[in-house]
């Protein structure tokens, strides 16, 4: 009965499509299938004795060492990716499972199952290499776009030298905000290393120190908080957040703190805005920019104004699939909330 099982097993062992190896505890080979002559070039004689991690790749070795003493030590199978060399010299790459047993004798050895894993893992090569030839491709035209919008901006900015009063200055300063805000996004994706999602709270900086610097003579006594931590978000919700962000800061700065009333409040304190986004337990988002200026007059039905920041700003939270808060409590503040995913 004995020996019908060995030979059982032996005519398993020799039909598998798998490489099959038994080894001793310090990894010399007592047994190797005689596939090893297809796969590798070896005749399965001439492998007995020889040391089954010295034909293994040098990077490879250390690693493949340690998980093998390691499922040794706990008698537990263990897993591992390799190269190995063929005879012919080309380097091939295999993964094994070892599983660790005891002779009759109480000796230590190990099964290894080692399947060729080469075309695999070439597969896989091409596919990262596609992917990382995208991925230049998206950041050249990320770069390219932020290049184009500066163009257009710069246009802007000459042309605005031939406005003749300042409710036209004012649209040209509006309309080069709006373009930098969106050029902003495209070089924080040219420049970060995933492409598909911006930081916020490194956005959001920017974009605040870009708005003052564009409303120098308006924000000059004004403190900026930001509180925006470990909220990154796709670039198709980026841009309107962004361009959000954009209407309602700018907006703050031209009214929160302009009139009698509100030099009469910066008296007592200074000048504060504050830029908020945080996600709550259901999926969604809160976007919000609060001053503590003088707030609003009466009640503002932002979905009902003849300002085009406003009508903009109700525009890009439908895009969002968001809804506005208002608020007029110790200053104006806006809230935006939409879903942090598109469905």
């Amino acid at each position: 009965m004995l020996r019908e099982k060995e030979e059982l097993y032996r005519t398993l062992v020799e039909n598998a499509h798998d490489l099959i190896v038994e080894i001793l505890y310090d990894g010399r080979i007592m047994y190797a299938s005689s596939n090893h002559k297809d796969i590798l070039g070896y005749e399965p004689g001439e492998l007995l004795g020889k040391n089954v991690f010295e034909l293994m790749h040098p990077e490879d070795r250390s690693a493949i060492m340690s998980a093998f003493i390691k499922g040794f030590g706990k008698g537990a199978a263990g897993r591992g990716v390799y190269r190995y060399m063929h005879r012919d010299g080309e380097w091939r790459w295999f993964e094994a499972t070892v599983k660790p047993f005891r002779t009759s004798t109480g000796e230590i050895r190990a099964i290894v199952d080692t399947r060729d894993i080469t075309e695999r893992k070439k597969n896989e090569e091409q596919i990262q290499e596609s992917l990382q030839q995208k991925e230049s491709l998206l950041r050249e035209i990320h770069h390219r776009v932020k290049n184009n919008l500066q163009v257009i901006s710069s246009l802007l900015s000459l042309e605005s030298d031939y406005a003749k009063d300042k409710e036209s200055l004012s649209r040209f300063y509006e309309s080069q905000s709006r373009i930098s805000t969106i050029a902003l996004i495209h070089e924080k994706l040219y420049q970060s290393r995933n492409i598909d999602e911006i930081k916020m709270l490194d956005y959001i900086t920017d974009l605040t120190r870009n708005l003052l610097r564009v409303y120098k003579d308006l924000g000059g006594n004004v403190d900026v908080q930001i509180n925006a931590y470990d909220i990154s978000i796709d670039i198709d919700r980026a841009i309107p957040c962004g361009l959000i962000i954009n209407e309602l800061f700018s907006n703050c700065l031209k009214h929160a703190f302009r009139d009698a009333a509100s030099e009469e409040i910066s008296r007592r304190r200074r000048n504060k805005i504050t830029v908020e986004i945080n996600s709550d337990t259901d999926g969604l988002l809160n976007l919000s920019v609060k001053d503590n200026g003088v707030g609003f007059p009466g009640h503002l039905d932002v979905r009902n104004t003849y300002t085009l920041g406003l009508q903009l700003v109700t525009t890009l939270a439908d895009q969002l699939k968001g809804k506005i808060e208002v608020a007029n409590d110790d200053g104006a503040a806006f809230t935006v909330v939409f879903p942090l995913r598109s469905k």
